[in-house]
């Protein structure tokens, strides 16, 4: 009896060190597809960059953009400004009264509202995109601030547009460097404004032709 209580005792033994085995034997493999998941998020992110999300120190930024154009009509050149700016996020657009100078040629201011292009955890890094950041190359300049423990509440963008003719056949488009500002909602409870990197000026410029059907 003593021989089968022994052997029924070790047979008990034997599955519990079995399944002890097994079961630490797959936990690098779980640890392996946690890793594998991690890895795939940073791809994401890589691929972010190759597709330009980070933009170089002020590769785009000028003081002022002017485009010439040739043998458009102004009003086609005022409602391209408008169309391209109000895409974004449905953003209000202000022009004022077209002047007209001693020899007939138009002219006319239009600005835009606080174009809100940022908002909830990713804020700070999709402001960062369009903004002038802190480095040695722009000391000179107003820059995104950099405030510890902010909570910003969103981004924004606003544009100012001189439309000009010159002649019968050319327009100019000027465009001054945007204003990009945010709220800290915590720190500081201010709205910050700074300067931006001019990579939106660039985009809806080039949306302005894309209208226009202008190179």
């Amino acid at each position: 009896m003593k021989k089968y209580i022994s052997y029924f005792i070790m047979v008990l033994l034997l599955g519990f060190t079995f399944n002890y085995t097994m079961l630490n034997a797959q936990e690098p493999e779980e640890e392996e597809e946690e890793g594998e998941e991690y890895y795939e998020d940073d791809e994401y992110y890589e691929d972010d960059e190759e597709e330009g999300y980070e933009v170089e120190v002020l590769q785009y930024w000028q003081e002022k953009y002017e485009v010439e154009l040739k043998d458009v009509l102004f009003e086609d050149v005022v409602e391209a400004i408008i169309q391209a700016v109000s895409e974004q996020n449905a953003c209000a657009v202000i022009p004022s009264t077209p002047r007209i100078n001693d020899e007939g040629l138009q002219k006319q201011t239009i600005k835009s509202d606080y174009c809100i292009f940022a908002m909830g955890d990713t804020t700070y890094r999709d402001m960062s995109r369009y903004s002038v950041l802190s480095s040695k190359e722009t000391r000179d300049h107003t820059c995104l601030p950099f405030i510890p423990g902010a909570k910003w509440k969103n981004g924004r963008v606003a544009y100012k547009f001189l439309v000009k003719e010159i002649d019968e056949e050319t327009i100019t488009i000027m465009l001054k460097n945007a204003e990009i500002s945010g709220k800290d909602e915590i720190v500081t409870s201010k709205v910050h404004f700074w300067e931006s990197n001019g990579l939106w000026e660039t985009i809806t410029i080039s949306r302005i032709k894309e209208i226009l059907e202008v190179e």
